[in-house]
């Protein structure tokens, strides 16, 4: 789910020795996203987050279905690992909201309970909507492509 190219942009170091004039052009929140958090737990670097994006949206967008093969095939470990990773690229994101659903559905797989996760996913879906379409915004600001 999060992929090896995530993983990497996260650990990679960054240095700026002045301030960043990228984040003059990034909102404080959209709905779904407080990405003054994000900056925050990515050292206020914005070029990181905004090189992020790409790959975060490719994981949203591709969650559901994943998450629906998992339960299909009675696989309450991937979902659960599916839905974990949800959750920490959402908080890393600064979509607090989705991570608190996110966090929700890897709870009832944890318990074995792929019925509740599968009721559960219709508001993941609905959070991971909201969060599209808010790094839709930034990716037309910054003129960032799919």
């Amino acid at each position: 789910m999060l992929n090896g190219r995530i993983w990497f942009r996260l650990v990679r170091v960054r240095k700026i020795g002045m301030t960043d004039p990228v984040s003059h052009y990034l909102p404080a929140r959209l709905p779904g996203l407080d990405i003054e958090v994000a900056l925050a737990r990515l050292g206020n670097d914005t070029e990181l987050y905004l090189d992020l994006i790409e790959d975060y949206r490719e994981m949203l967008k591709d969650f559901a279905c994943q998450f629906r093969g998992f339960a299909a095939g009675l696989d309450a470990e991937g979902a659960r690992r599916g839905a974990h990773s949800l959750k920490g690229a959402a908080g890393t994101m600064g979509a607090l909201i989705l991570q608190g659903s996110a966090k929700a559905l890897e709870q009832a797989c944890k318990q074995g309970d792929l019925g509740q996760a599968l009721a559960l996913l219709p508001q993941v879906e609905n959070d991971i909507a909201e969060v599209l379409d808010s790094l839709a915004r930034i990716c037309r600001i910054h003129e960032i492509t799919d």
